[in-house]
């Protein structure tokens, strides 16, 4: 008896001298940094707004600061582009949307966020069960403003605030593009169902859309005045009657529409249905989400499954760019031409846009990018242009140095692309691009994940 419980007394002793000790974790401290918004201030700076209680890791924050490796324009670029004045948009229309269910219903309808008590306006788009623009354009809420509705309406019990004494009913003006205001009508009739809406589309020389640089005082009571949140330097949007638009008309300082598209392309903002085709675009790769035009946090609405998980899970690996045209025989740009100083042949809509294969990019990475399993590969779609500068839905790590993921992508400084097309029988026109990203794109996708935590302050 003795002897076995020596034996399994040693036996105890040697297996605790044996056995592994416990798995001890290593515990490393992360640094936390306060969330930073920014808002867009008059001047069009980015300037801090306010810190919130939550945090993140600086792990993740420093995450959004390595897309870009270098500086593509001056911080001052935007400063910098043509002045445009006053500009009467007459290819934009108007719809007028009332009802009781008017807010509820453009809620399911539109990627940004439709607040029955927001009294600004703000930008949006629609977007069909694929989750690819259908139109896109601003949202004006009209809240008990009675002097508009009556201007708008006639009168203001028949369309707004109908069946109701205290006219409290939310009611809003949709800026669309002109080409659109008939099929976004139908559209909105399609969904409508039962809802308690009306529609009536604003007619032409009734109201006027104006881009304006700076805000005209003294009619704040008889228009709708906007600051334009898609980009900095865009100036505003304002609504007027008739009688407010032919007193603008007789102003010295009305420029020709034609200086608000080139301001526009200089800022690589796009609008309209050549720009952001319909039915095929995604809001993402044209930019609105960036043009402050997607509420992430928002509930459903037609087109969000796709949206939302591009936004979480996926990768924008394409976007609308201003490009600089230019002949072959001159070599690259270093700017875009903010003066509008000379003139290049305008490809049509839809022309590809490729590498030029030369003894520089005869490499493995340089032929890697110009080929692709056989074929060549299109680095971009052109969209519009006018005077040497237009828009182009380019491949952002083959057209410029943004890098997506860890692994280097296949631009290079002195890679060069080409457009050719043809102009008549036997002859083809050739046109070089160059891609530029603007500042407030790399400003606004710097702060896109801290703005996904909390939403900025109004």
């Amino acid at each position: 008896m003795q002897a076995r419980d020596a034996k399994a007394a040693l036996c105890t002793s040697t297996k605790s001298k044996t056995q592994r000790p416990r798995y001890q974790p290593t515990i490393t401290t992360i640094s936390l940094r306060p969330v930073v918004h920014y808002k867009p201030s008059q001047a069009g700076s980015m300037l801090p707004t306010r810190l919130v209680s939550k945090f993140v890791c600086g792990r993740c924050t420093r995450r959004g600061y390595r897309k870009y490796s270098s500086s593509s324009l001056p911080d001052t670029f935007e400063q910098q582009a043509v002045p445009f004045g006053k500009v009467h948009l007459s290819n934009r229309r108007l719809l007028l949307v009332s009802g009781v269910d008017a807010s509820k219903f453009l809620q399911g309808l539109t990627t940004n966020n439709v607040d029955p008590s927001r009294a600004e306006g703000w930008y949006t788009a629609f977007l069909h069960a694929q989750g690819r623009v259908l139109y896109e354009g601003f949202i004006y809420p009209l809240l008990r403003n009675k002097s508009l509705r009556t201007q708008l309406d006639g009168s203001v019990g028949s369309h707004i605030g109908k069946g109701r004494e205290d006219d409290d009913d939310w009611a809003c003006l949709i800026d669309v593009d002109a080409s659109e205001v008939d099929t976004l009508t139908k559209h909105l009739k399609r969904h409508k169902l039962r809802s308690k809406v009306n529609l009536r589309k604003i007619d032409e020389g009734e109201w006027d859309i104006w881009a304006i640089s700076e805000p005209i005082d003294g009619h704040t009571t008889d228009s709708i005045c906007l600051e334009d949140p898609r980009a900095p330097f865009l100036g505003y949007r304002m609504i007027s009657p008739a009688d407010l638009s032919e007193e603008m008309m007789r102003s010295d300082s009305v420029h020709p529409i034609d200086d608000y598209h080139y301001h526009r392309y200089l800022l690589g903002v796009p609008e309209g249905p050549q720009e952001i085709v319909r039915g095929q675009a995604l809001p993402m790769e044209s930019n609105i989400d960036l043009m402050r035009g997607i509420d992430f946090k928002k509930g459903c609405y037609v087109g969000q499954e796709l949206t939302i998980r591009t936004a979480h899970t996926g990768i924008v690996r394409k976007r609308i760019l201003p490009v600089q045209l230019y002949s072959a025989v001159t070599p690259p740009p270093s700017r875009l031409d903010t003066a509008n100083s000379s003139s290049t042949p305008i490809p049509p809509l839809g022309t590809e846009i490729s590498a030029v294969p030369s003894a520089t990019h005869s490499g493995e990475s340089g032929t890697a990018m110009v080929r692709r399993r056989g074929r060549t590969r299109a680095a971009g779609t052109f969209l519009t242009g006018l005077g040497s500068v237009g828009l182009a839905l380019c491949r952002l790590e083959m057209m410029t140095d943004v890098r997506l993921t860890a692994e280097s992508g296949d631009f290079t400084p002195d890679l060069e692309f080409e457009m050719k097309w043809a102009i008549s029988s036997g002859m083809q026109a050739d046109v070089r691009a160059k891609a530029f990203v603007p500042q407030w794109h790399k400003d606004r996708e710097r702060i896109k994940p801290q703005r996904r935590l909390t939403s900025p302050a109004a």
